[in-house]
């Protein structure tokens, strides 16, 4: 558990960046896709403990939002990641014994589907133009995108604002534990 402790701040809060709304639909999205992906396909009599299936949806989400969201920021959000954590996606592959593969790969691939189920062909969450039209129409201060795609005639409110506040409280939160 404690090996999960440091990529599950650093990548949870990488997520958050996003909204805290992106953040838990994407962390249920990804535990129980990636669970149910472990149950159908894992073998029998196997053990699956830990966070590490949702630390590799957080990793596969990161990764992937850069490449679906096709914004400057989230790309290179994406390539920072993928040179810090790029090695973990050696976990993937039934390489040691005792060490849920199956976890990882399916996480991954939760966590590469939710950003393609968030951001397809690269739609961005909203754009700056819209925040002070949807703050005056007393949409207030809500985060994130929706889990599935909408069509494009849906205005999407911004994260960006209250990201760094989120941020914060998550990094503040972790550190108290």
């Amino acid at each position: 558990m404690l090996v999960n402790s440091i990529p599950f701040v650093v990548l949870g809060g990488m997520v958050l960046l996003g909204g805290v709304r992106t953040f838990w639909r994407m962390t249920v999205f990804v535990t129980v896709l990636g669970g149910l992906g472990v149950w159908l396909f894992a073998g029998k009599f196997t053990n699956h403990l830990g966070a590490s299936g949702l630390i590799f949806g957080y990793l596969g989400f990161v990764l992937a939002r850069g490449f679906f969201e096709k914004s400057l920021g989230w790309i290179l959000i994406s390539f920072a990641t993928l040179v810090l954590y790029g090695g973990l996606l050696f976990g993937v592959l039934p390489i040691r014994a005792g060490v849920s593969w199956q976890g990882h790969l399916f996480g991954l691939l939760a966590g590469i589907g939710a950003a393609g189920l968030m951001f397809p062909k690269g739609r961005r969450c909203c754009a700056e133009s819209t925040l002070l039209p949807l703050r005056q129409s007393g949409f207030g201060a809500a985060e994130g995108c929706p889990l599935l795609y909408v069509p494009p005639v849906t205005v999407y409110p911004c994260a960006r604002r209250s990201s760094v506040r989120s941020f914060s409280i998550w990094t503040a939160w972790t550190a108290a534990l």
